[in-house]
């Protein structure tokens, strides 16, 4: 969580040509614990500006996707977004071990 957001206020937003706090950076994890982990000291890049904003749990948006009635298999099919270029396997390893 606190890596990718790291990336997103400061690579990305660079490359974007955005400054970091117009950026909102909002992460989904499965562990409630996270959303006290966000706020943490060591989480933030200033004192006034935290790597992540928001901390939704999965179950919070499934809630929040049942609620809007979203229906995935009804929206159209588009592109794999690659704002930071081309995805490997290594998602797969890294979510794998717990990280």
């Amino acid at each position: 969580m606190t890596m990718m957001s790291a990336m997103i206020k400061t690579f990305y937003a660079e490359q974007a040509h955005r400054r970091p706090e117009d950026i909102y950076s909002v992460a989904v994890m499965p562990c409630v614990a996270k959303k006290y982990e966000a706020h943490r000291p060591e989480h933030y890049l200033n004192p006034e500006m935290p790597m992540t904003d928001a901390v939704l749990t999965t179950r919070e948006l499934i809630w929040m996707i049942k609620s809007y009635g979203i229906d995935f298999t009804a929206l159209p099919e588009g592109d794999f977004d690659q704002p930071l270029g081309i995805a490997t396997g290594a998602g797969d390893i890294f979510g794998t071990t717990g990280g």
